[in-house]
């Protein structure tokens, strides 16, 4: 079962964060509904995976990854791990268009880019600068410092595109566009059918095409989206049979069968249970 529970949240404009652990794991395979660059400043072994390919670094290296990416990563050891992690809206490319650039990112899904510890270091200034940006009280808004930052931080990226590790490009970029219609539109009766229509192909290419992309089907795919939204729901208060409706579900009963089958728990167990946990 895909777990949805680091996607689900979204980026009103940017964020950027410093992070440091002691190893670093995410099993599940996931997706965010972001732009998504890290930059990996530790040498130690890396394993990253993507619609269920698997490749691993040993050294400093820089990750980009486009919205509804399937992807994981974790560390094969304990020793400290520190990176940044910038998150974007896609608007900001649209709204900043020209100046904000994709440059060579355009239909790519991911990239793992290997650099030297003087490659990554020319970047470290700018991120700790935009850093700084994000720590104020305005947070993510956007001024010219921000846009600058982004703009050339993308920019040195996408220099750097040619030294790439491992190149993952999507060849059906329409299926994007219907993973956002269904987040978009999931308290609604979401089938192949219908899909196929809104979109303008065949109910035949529309799952072949989806399934090749994001390795679901489009049914694997609805039900994650709608029961992690049900779990972020949940811990807000809302109902059950609110719930139910949100989610697509015409009866609260139908809706507690399927999370009960996904999560091994109703959603009553879930709250408690993570209430608790949270409380701990």
């Amino acid at each position: 079962m895909l777990d949805m529970s680091y996607w689900i949240y979204l980026v009103d404009t940017w964020r950027i964060a410093e992070v440091k652990t002691n190893g670093f794991a995410m099993n599940a395979e996931h997706m965010h509904t972001h732009h998504e660059l890290m930059f990996n400043f530790s040498h130690i072994p890396i394993r990253h995976s993507i619609s269920g390919h698997v490749y691993e670094t040993n050294t400093p290296y820089i990750v980009y990854r486009a919205p509804f990416t399937l992807h994981s990563s974790n560390t094969l050891c304990s020793d400290t791990y520190i990176r940044y992690k910038l998150d974007i809206n896609p608007y900001l490319f649209t709204v900043y268009d020209g100046i904000i650039s994709m440059g060579n990112f355009h239909n790519v899904n991911e990239y793992i880019i290997p650099v030297t510890d003087e490659q990554l270091g020319t970047f470290r200034p700018l991120l700790d600068l935009l850093n700084e940006q994000y720590q104020t009280a305005d947070s993510n808004l956007m001024n010219h410092t921000s846009i600058g930052l982004l703009a050339a931080i993308f920019g040195k990226v996408s220099d750097l595109s040619d030294k790439v590790l491992f190149k993952h490009i999507s060849t059906q970029p329409y299926i994007q566009d219907v993973m956002y219609y269904i987040v978009n539109h999931i308290s609604e009766n979401l089938t192949v059918d219908n899909l196929s229509e809104i979109f303008f192909v065949s109910r035949t290419k529309l799952y072949s095409d989806f399934r090749l992309v994001t390795n679901l089907s489009l049914h694997e795919y609805i039900t994650a989206v709608r029961i992690s939204l049900a779990k972020t729901w949940l811990m807000e208060g809302v109902p059950v049979s609110e719930l139910a409706e949100r989610c697509g579900f015409t009866q609260a009963s139908s809706f507690i069968v399927m999370f009960r089958r996904l999560t091994g728990m109703t959603p009553g167990e879930y709250r408690e249970r993570t209430a608790s946990s949270n409380r701990n």
